[in-house]
């Protein structure tokens, strides 16, 4: 089968300006750096300009949130490369995004200067343009406790196209096999936080094969830059003589209306598993240490009562398998159906 790649090729990052700071008296609130007008085009909408993270997951915590403030926003991600966060707002569409564009920011603005460090409650951010980050907060406390005044929408109805509906659709229907997510990441990723190579995926693989049945369906997925392994570990599958469908750089809009059609997804610490928990798809979301307080802070209450989404240090494979199987009784649950408007 022919891996399709989409296009995810980096851009140049232009030379960032600074940023200017808002002083204080000194019994007034804490002093809030605002972003300069340098470091992004304002559309002129009257809108108010949100400057975030880049990361896929970094903004579905954001418009867990802020779906909620019944607001129009234009929303800016940082020049990094790869430069493929602006895809999750063109899922959501309006009316919480007007537009979104790349700024000449990088991510540490974000993260140095988010606004709700100094005004928690969303009713006091007042500012036209601002910085906002969920990701320090979620360390060790709750998402529903960051913009507590905003309700938390742990499901979010994508936006997605009737082609990539009908290509999921298409690939999964209700009546196939079981259906495993595999995301591996790219081997730059895995080396870095000193997580599983092919080998080991192919072992959790083999071993929910041998529980769940033959005719189990695998799906190795990620972006066009997470080829590198995930093309091996669909070659190693594929000669075991697995079920398996490659999807590498497609539009997230599939990737979303796949996740609504998985049996159970096994995932690399990113914006995949957290996307796959707003459409109710299953997840075991792998942490390294330097992030087990995240584990719990951010997915449903009742999906982690469930079992539906369960955060897990790294681990070996057998440990993996075993844990899904415990904790949400894999082989036990009859196939995953999709929802009529899926």
């Amino acid at each position: 089968m022919r891996i399709v790649i989409g296009d995810d090729s980096p851009s140049k990052r232009p030379r960032e300006e600074p940023t200017k700071v808002i002083a204080a008296p000194a019994s007034a609130k804490p002093a809030v750096t605002l972003p300069d007008s340098g470091v992004y085009r304002n559309p002129g909408n009257g809108r108010r300009c949100i400057l975030v993270c880049g990361g896929i997951g970094d903004n579905v915590w954001l418009i867990q949130k802020l779906v909620n403030a019944k607001e129009e926003f234009n929303w800016f991600l940082p020049n990094d490369s790869p430069r493929r966060g602006s895809q999750i707002f063109e899922l959501l569409g309006k009316p919480t995004v007007l537009t979104v564009d790349y700024g000449s920011f990088d991510t540490g603005k974000p993260l140095s200067f988010n606004v709700q460090a100094h005004r928690s409650r969303w009713c006091d951010i007042s500012f036209r343009d601002f910085y906002l980050q969920c990701n320090n907060h979620l360390l060790g406390r709750r998402i529903e406790e960051f913009l507590p005044d905003l309700p938390t929408s742990f499901e979010i109805e994508w936006k997605t196209s009737s082609c990539e509906q009908a290509l999921a659709q298409r690939l999964f229907p209700a009546s196939g096999p079981r259906t495993i997510g595999l995301y591996a990441s790219s081997y730059p990723s895995s080396k870095s936080w000193d997580f599983w190579k092919v080998p080991e995926w192919v072992w959790l693989a083999t071993k929910v094969r041998r529980e769940l049945g033959e005719e189990t369906r695998f799906v190795v997925m990620g972006a066009a830059y997470d080829l590198d392994l995930g093309r091996e570990l669909f070659d190693a599958l594929a000669a075991l003589k697995c079920d398996v469908i490659p999807m590498f750089g497609l539009p997230l809009g599939v990737i979303a209306e796949t996740l609504k059609r998985l049996d159970y997804f096994f995932a690399f610490p990113s914006g995949l598993p957290i996307l796959a928990t707003t459409v109710k798809c299953p997840t075991l979301m792998f942490y390294p240490k330097h992030l087990a307080s995240l584990m719990e802070t951010w997915a449903s209450p009742e999906a982690i009562r469930d079992g539906s989404y369960h955060g897990m240090l790294f681990c070996t494979p057998e440990e993996a398998v075993l844990r899904a199987f415990e904790v949400y009784h894999l082989p036990e649950r009859p196939c995953r159906v999709p929802s009529p408007s899926a």
